[in-house]
């Protein structure tokens, strides 16, 4: 089951997304196209940080079973964007560069001839990840587990403007 909450008060606007049993990527892309709506994104834009925030949500459900996103406006940045986090309490990314590739699942990097041969993933989503926005940083945080952070500029045009 996920559990959905929005920031309010002082703090720029946020939407986060607890992922556990029962959790779907298709929750997260919701929550994601919808908070990207709510902040004047176009619908490109959308789509996009939705696709991002469901194929993170769906690397944590396959590979862990739980922990959360939150997408974030961040005004105060040049240009304005939208930050992204997902965090999940499962073992670190071997090789997070190899992981980028697209391919890459669960530490092999597949043929693309056989591309489900060693699971029933096509190991693209990082890679997407990556693509749809235009800063990622994965990391392992002193607590452990692991944490992927991405930064989606909204340049006039992400804006509607």
């Amino acid at each position: 089951m996920a559990e959905h909450r929005s920031e309010t008060r002082d703090a720029p606007p946020a939407a986060t997304l607890v992922v556990g049993p029962g959790a779907h990527a298709s929750q997260a892309a919701v929550m994601a196209r919808s908070f990207a709506a709510a902040v004047g994104c176009d619908e490109r834009t959308q789509w996009e940080v939705a696709t991002v925030c469901a194929e993170l949500t769906s690397n944590i459900i396959k590979h862990v079973g739980r922990g959360q996103i939150t997408i974030q406006l961040d005004p105060s940045a040049e240009p304005p964007s939208l930050s992204i986090v997902a965090t999940d309490p499962g073992p670190f990314i071997g090789e997070p560069q190899s992981a980028l590739a697209d391919g890459y699942s669960r530490g092999v990097l597949h043929s693309p001839d056989d591309p489900l041969a060693h699971g029933k993933s096509l190991g693209i989503g990082l890679g997407v990840v990556q693509r749809w926005t235009d800063e990622l940083q994965i990391e392992q945080p002193a607590e452990g587990g692991t944490r992927v952070s991405a930064r989606r500029h909204l340049h006039p045009r992400a804006m509607g403007r």
